[in-house]
């Protein structure tokens, strides 16, 4: 189940099955993400507070998603969770550092923005803002792992992804700032690269070398 870019529910047959609404993908994404279990009154008053029925409308989304999922005792009773091993999802494995480096760095719900229900729209945004912040994380750390087996040019390539993140600076989120490497792959030619570093996160480096001089990386 993937919940990073454009979202999608794989069914067991490989076959993509698309929930109703994007207040089943906002409801989805809600739970799996929550701090703590979250009531069926909180999720209908956050997300449901404009219908006539808020319970009846997050009842209809709670079976749309068992639907898609193909698992009928998925998402019941009150308060609604999502535990461990009941599926799949990026966000959990972007989290715990298992999600592959070709799957990190898209938006947390790309293309979602559910009409109506403001206190969701404002989580969603410090939500995103804490995804992007630890696909940088990952993805720094994957171009340090690179540049460190003298793999320059793949570890540009991440770098460049990790720098085009657009992370909330939020007290939840450090800024980002660059650092810039000079570093020699097996040709010996000098390539620069530069590698987005979310200052609390990253491993620091003893020193800086002179121009065009080599660096000790932090391993």
């Amino acid at each position: 189940m993937r919940l990073l870019g454009h979202p999608l529910i794989e069914g067991r047959t490989g076959q993509p099955c698309q929930p109703r609404g994007q207040k089943s993908w906002a409801l989805l994404a809600r739970v799996a993400l929550a701090e703590r279990p979250l009531t069926r009154g909180e999720l209908a008053a956050e997300l449901f507070g404009e219908a006539n029925d808020p319970l009846g409308a997050l009842r209809w989304c709670l079976a749309d998603l068992r639907r898609c999922c193909g698992d009928p005792e998925l998402l019941r009773g009150d308060p609604v969770r999502l535990t461990v091993g009941s599926l799949w999802l990026d966000v959990w494995a972007l989290q715990d550092g298992t999600l592959p480096a070709a799957d990190i760095g898209g938006e947390l719900l790309a293309g979602v923005e559910p009409r109506d229900c403001p206190a969701f729209g404002m989580w969603l945004m410090l939500a995103r803002g804490r995804c992007a912040a630890r696909s940088q994380e990952e993805l720094h750390q994957v171009a340090l792992r690179l540049l460190a087996a003298g793999d320059a040019e793949a570890a540009a390539s991440l770098a460049g992804r990790a720098a085009a993140q657009d992370v909330l600076e939020a007290p939840e989120v450090a800024p980002m700032s660059s650092s810039r490497f000079s570093v020699y792959p097996s040709t010996r030619t000098s390539v620069s690269v530069t590698v987005a570093v979310v200052p609390r996160l990253a491993a620091p480096v003893s020193a800086m070398p002179p121009a065009g001089g080599r660096i000790r990386l932090p391993f």
